[in-house]
């Protein structure tokens, strides 16, 4: 297998690339959108934008991780893209329901406005429902590519597709367009990451092994699913129960500070394509030292990056939220928000380490969990205090699954996630960007404490200064 020095930072490299680049173009989206759309409006699109891109996640039934877990398994063939077989069989289930669950949100678009959803809803639920299918296709093969250590294709697609969204919606500013016409931009750049991933695998050479889909792919594949709905339904369902539960414009406040804030996993986003096909390869060679290394490499580099960028935050926030209109009062969600991944992040990855060993029930039991409670917490908060209420609720899940889950990945395999005083660090800036959230911190303080962190890990942290040579060395 290749050197992990070099598979982290070449791969590592084209995440950042693709992740910064996805980043400016969804904030040039972000841009177009507030200046095309009222806020209410907005808030309403954000909301079905975020019901399409569940559905498109789920309506593959968790069966590309399984793809995951069973090709990377296998040995590296350079130059071959192994598990066609699979992949096909895969492809036609996960795309033949992700076509059905489409034709039933189109269906029922007007009921789920009626039921309750932002007002307009309902158009953007019917001309956005098309999406799934591309979605859920975009998915499965990132999947194969990432199984078969093919990183750079399976993240760069994606920020295509963020491109090309904010090219098509900067057409639609250009020349006047209204509603219909963002949505036909929406929908077309979610086809353009699917498009490039079949054409790229059949311009490589194939193997067909392995081929046949068993019960224990659609057992996995099942586990997957509730980690899944969990996982990402903590990303995904904030945002809708918080339609449900309040108003447009309010959907629209955290819309903007939710993606914003995402820019603080940003470190944890980028190693993680990277870590989990390794780490599977590492605990099926019976190397638990390697893998436990890579894990807290990536822990620790990751950490970095979000202190750093919640620092920003808490600096800068204001002026940047102003960009976007009249978003000051997303200030204190973006904080809240920030922290909570901040948490998360300074947990490592502890749920993907869990599921390459072959643990998945465990983990998924503790998302299904952390949802349960971000949803409650959100039905009960969100009425009286909106954006920040919802923003509360989920950094209570998130803190809660990081927490858990380093528990049971110390109790299933023996393995300690977070040393003490990396938890104490992580803690006391977490704590402070809760303060600055809440208003009983200014900005410029709670951004000094976390630059403070940031130096101490850089000073105290043995592992900054191998890493460091690993770069330097490359």
């Amino acid at each position: 297998m290749r050197d992990a020095r070099r598979s982290y930072l070449s791969g590592a490299a084209v995440v950042w690339a693709a992740r910064m680049a996805s980043f400016a173009s969804g904030f040039a989206s972000l841009l177009l959108l507030t200046r095309i759309l009222s806020q209410a409006t907005f808030g309403a699109y954000s909301f079905a934008m975020n019901v399409v891109l569940l559905l498109g996640l789920l309506a593959v039934l968790g069966l590309d991780r399984a793809l995951l877990y069973r090709v990377a398994a296998t040995a590296p063939a350079p130059g071959v893209l192994k598990g066609t077989g699979l992949v096909l069989r895969v492809t036609a289930a996960g795309v033949g329901f992700a076509g059905v669950v489409a034709i039933l949100l189109w269906a029922f678009a007007p009921q789920i406005e009626a039921a309750g959803a932002p007002l307009g809803a309902a158009f953007w639920l019917a001309a956005l429902a098309a999406a799934v299918v591309p979605l859920a296709l975009t998915r499965i093969l990132a999947s194969w590519m990432q199984a078969n250590h093919r990183v750079a294709i399976g993240i760069i697609v994606p920020a295509i597709s963020d491109a090309a969204r904010a090219g098509l919606l900067g057409l639609v500013y250009l020349f006047g367009g209204g509603q219909a016409s963002v949505a036909g931009a929406v929908v077309a750049a979610a086809i353009v990451p699917a498009v490039i991933l079949v054409v790229t695998a059949l311009r490589l050479k194939r193997r067909r092994a392995p081929r046949r889909m068993m019960l224990e792919d659609l057992s996995k594949g099942s586990l997957f699913l509730t980690q899944r709905i969990a996982n990402e339904g903590i990303r995904r369902l904030d945002l809708i129960l918080l339609g449900f539960a309040s108003t447009g414009a309010e959907v629209a406040v955290y819309a903007v500070a939710s993606r914003l804030g995402e820019l603080t996993e940003f470190g944890r986003v980028a190693f993680k394509p990277t870590f989990v096909p390794r780490a599977r390869r590492h605990l099926a060679r019976g190397d638990d030292d390697s893998a436990q290394r890579e894990f807290r490499d990536a822990q620790l580099a990751a950490t970095m990056i979000a202190l750093g960028a919640a620092a920003g935050f808490a600096l800068l926030g204001l002026p940047i939220l102003t960009a976007f209109g009249d978003y000051s009062g997303a200030y204190a969600t973006l904080l809240i928000i920030s922290a909570g991944y901040v948490a998360l992040t300074g947990c490592g990855m502890p749920a993907s380490y869990l599921a390459m060993s072959g643990e998945v029930f465990l983990s998924a039991a503790l998302r299904v969990a952390a949802l349960v409670i971000a949803s409650v917490l959100i039905l009960l908060l969100a009425p009286t205090y909106g954006a920040v209420g919802c923003a509360v609720a989920i950094f209570v899940a998130r803190t809660l699954v990081g927490i858990a889950s380093l528990a049971v990945l110390w109790r299933v395999t023996g393995f300690c996630g977070l040393r003490l005083s990396g938890g104490a660090g992580l803690t006391a800036s977490v704590a402070l960007l809760l303060a600055g959230g809440f208003g009983v911190l200014p900005g410029w303080l709670v951004s000094a404490g976390l630059v403070l962190h940031l130096v101490l890990l850089v000073a105290l942290e043995p592992r900054v200064l191998v890493i460091a040579r690993k770069v330097l060395a490359k």
